[in-house]
């Protein structure tokens, strides 16, 4: 008995046939060895002819068997050469909408002739007008090389906007790195595999040459003669020649582009001219130091075609936000210090490393146990280790480009011997749950001259609900909202069954039973308090509460204490994030979200 999908299937096909019939005669149904040939293994197809201005060509369109929760694809059978119209690629398949579009299910009739109208009227723009515009806004999808290069992925961390330039490539087994120099590939490299030896490290010559405008596919370099053409167009003549003067085994030429959605890097690697008597022929005749650049540039780059690749843009702006996030530049010229690498703290040191923020300094005395692995981003192969460093590590070998350092100390020694760390950074986040170490670095904050904002970050029993504050250097204190002993005087939870404190089978071994999911909300609400700082948007001494889902509370044998029932006006449902003023009344008004 054929399930539901098949059913859907069937139907959605046999509706779209008899459409296609209906609506022309000239339809014809794929057989299956037809199909064979296509990609992406289509079970049902048809053949359908039209007229142009040009002359009949016929379009295919084929289904798979995700069909119609996946949107049919169309085939121009009579078209040019690839790269003469734009959005039909190499196989003939029309690039007809984004990846994410999508069309009912319901109505496969619907999104068939929604396609053909789009294919259609392709068709008829590119028989009667200019598509220049559209080659030029799509650039790399018409670039006749892949993100691979001589076997290598092609990853670029050179800066933007930097203009036509030398830059240095670094030759890897399965990597092909391009930077603007050797500080920027080591400090890559060395990020993400440790310590390396010096040959590991060797690097060679590259070019970069700024075009501007995209080229359009007629337009696009073949050999090392046409680089030498587009060179001296951009006066750039005396990069290629100094590039090739170092005799590098191959060459690669990056060309920098600016299409309406952004900058887009391609490039030709242009091979070593063939060896003669043990000699690279483009320095035969020479000394290697006493080569004129011009004479082995001319040796280069001859009539030979070069190998076509696209750059995979691995620099910071793109990583973050596609160089399209307007806070970019304000948080990677940040520095955060961080206090504490524990549950809530490593989360929010990954997440603002992700966000963006240049800079973070790691400060924990403890090693990783056991016990933490289940709500902790470092894993079992850093047990024992210090947490802060490893954390440290894990994040620079996953985002190569952030400073990140680690002081394996306790806070009141890092307040004591090497105040200047806190002093230095934009931003401090205190994730110690700590009382005693608060109070203390609350006092030295009050007292420091001009040191930014402090976050603090801390979660209640079962993490039920969960605390961001902001202190200003101004304002209210963090002792302001508790008492001597450290009980904060606002709490949100309550536990009529006495202390939800565990005790582990040793002295003074004590821990609150919580898990990640729970944890999340109140991570992110940290980080994000602390992102508000780093841009300004904090200009008072704030408290972020977080308020788990009641059933969680209930589940955990607690109730929401008179206090917060009062803050919030009787809401009892939880599962929500509520801003005030750090140490207001409780009568004072809620902050808007």
């Amino acid at each position: 008995m054929p399930d539901a999908l098949d059913h859907r299937r069937t139907s959605a096909i046999a509706a779209v046939e008899t459409w296609l019939v209906e609506r022309t005669s000239s339809v014809q149904r794929l057989e299956a060895g037809d199909l064979v040939h296509f990609r992406g293994s289509p079970i049902a197809g048809w053949r359908v002819s039209a007229d142009f201005a040009d002359g009949e060509r016929r379009v295919d369109i084929v289904v798979d068997a995700a069909f119609p929760f996946r949107p049919a694809k169309l085939l121009l059978v009579d078209r040019p050469a690839f790269g003469v119209w734009p959005h039909v690629e190499r196989d003939g398949f029309l690039c007809l909408t984004s990846e994410q579009a999508a069309f009912s299910s319901e109505d496969p009739i619907g999104g068939v002739a929604a396609l053909f109208e789009m294919a259609f009227g392709l068709v008829r723009r590119c028989v009667t007008e200019s598509c220049d515009a559209e080659f030029r806004a799509e650039f790399l999808s018409y670039w006749p090389g892949s993100a691979e290069v001589a076997g290598r992925a092609v990853l670029g961390l050179f800066e933007p906007d930097g203009g036509s330039r030398a830059i240095r490539a670094w030759w890897g087994k399965d990597l092909l790195l391009l930077a603007d120099d050797d500080d920027a590939i080591h400090r890559w490299l060395r990020a993400c595999y440790g310590d390396l030896r010096k040959r590991d490290l060797k690097t060679a010559a590259g070019a970069l040459l700024w075009i501007g405008r995209p080229l359009t596919p007629s337009q696009f370099p073949k050999t090392g003669t046409d680089l030498l053409d587009l060179s001296d167009q951009r006066e750039a003549r005396s990069i290629l020649d100094d590039a090739a003067a170092t005799l590098p085994g191959a060459l690669p030429v990056v060309l920098g582009m600016r299409a309406d959605a952004g900058d887009a890097y391609a490039g030709l690697l242009i091979p070593q001219p063939g060896v003669a008597r043990s000699k690279v022929a483009a320095g035969r005749g020479f000394r290697p130091s006493r080569i004129p650049p011009h004479v082995a540039a001319r040796r280069y780059f001859g009539g030979s075609a070069g190998e076509a690749f696209i750059v995979e843009r691995a620099d910071p702006s793109w990583i973050h936000g596609r160089a399209r996030d307007p806070r970019f530049a304000t948080l990677r010229g940040s520095s955060v210090v961080l206090l504490g690498c524990g549950s809530v703290g490593a989360p929010v040191a990954t997440t603002l490393a992700q966000a963006g923020v240049g800079k973070l300094i790691l400060v924990d005395h403890d090693g990783l146990k056991a016990a933490n692995l289940s709500r902790h981003p470092l894993g079992a192969a850093s047990l024992g280790k210090p947490k802060a460093r490893e954390l440290a590590l894990r994040i620079r070998r996953d985002l190569p480009h952030i400073l990140v350092e680690a002081e394996v100390m306790d806070l009141q020694r890092l307040l004591l011997e090497r105040p200047e760390r806190l002093l230095e950074a934009d931003l401090v986040i205190s994730a110690l749950g700590n009382w005693a170490a608060e109070a203390m670095l609350d006092e030295w904050h009050q007292g420091a001259v001009c040191p930014g904002p402090v976050v603090y970050g801390w979660t209640e029993a079962h993490a039920c609900a969960g605390h961001a504050v902001a202190i200003l250097h101004e304002g209210k204190r963090l002792r302001d909202g508790f008492d001597s002993t450290g009980k904060p005087k606002l709490e949100v939870t309550a536990w009529p069954n006495g202390p939800t404190i565990a005790h582990e089978p040793a002295c003074g071994a004590v821990f609150q039973p919580y898990g990640p999911v729970e944890l999340g909300f109140i991570t992110s609400m940290v980080a994000d308090l602390a992102l508000d700082c780093l841009l300004g948007g904090v200009i008072a001494s704030t408290h972020r509460i977080w308020a788990c889902a009641e059933r969680l509370l209930d589940g955990a044998g607690g109730v929401w204490s008179d206090e917060w029932t009062s803050l919030v006006d009787g809401r009892s449902e939880g599962g929500f994030l509520t801003k005030r003023l750090w140490a207001a009344p409780l009568g004072a008004e809620i902050l808007p979200a």
